[in-house]
């Protein structure tokens, strides 16, 4: 199993506007009306602990010792108010070494590591 040995990791394209949702913050920060009243980023935060979770449990580790790096890509318009949004929520329980946010206008440089091909075109799509 790949997942949780810094194998494998999980991408949230988190560069939208929230403008169309009537909010000024980035869309991963916007109340959907869930149950839960939870923002998106929260949502999928959570996915990846659960990820993380079981990965812990099928290979019989601590939880604390799975790598499973998130990447947030963010957009210029984006990148601080997202990074702030994450920072200040302890990144929803992620470990903050393996929550890497950043805007795609970038380019790859600091996504070499997790990224395994690309083809950023005008659509920035890039394939892992």
């Amino acid at each position: 199993m790949r997942t949780g040995r810094g194998q494998v990791g999980a991408l949230l394209l988190a560069g939208g506007q929230g403008t169309r949702l009537g909010s000024d913050a980035p869309k991963g920060c916007y109340d959907i009306g869930l149950p839960s009243h939870k923002p998106l980023f929260q949502y999928h935060a959570e996915k990846v602990l659960g990820v993380r979770s079981l990965a812990a449990s099928t290979l019989g580790m601590a939880i604390s010792d799975v790598r499973l790096p998130l990447l947030v890509m963010t957009s210029d318009a984006t990148d601080e108010p997202t990074r702030r949004f994450w920072a200040e929520r302890d990144h929803f329980g992620l470990p903050e070494d393996q929550v890497f946010a950043g805007p795609v206008s970038t380019g790859l440089g600091r996504w070499t590591r997790y990224v395994l091909g690309g083809a950023p075109a005008g659509d920035q799509v890039y394939y892992m």
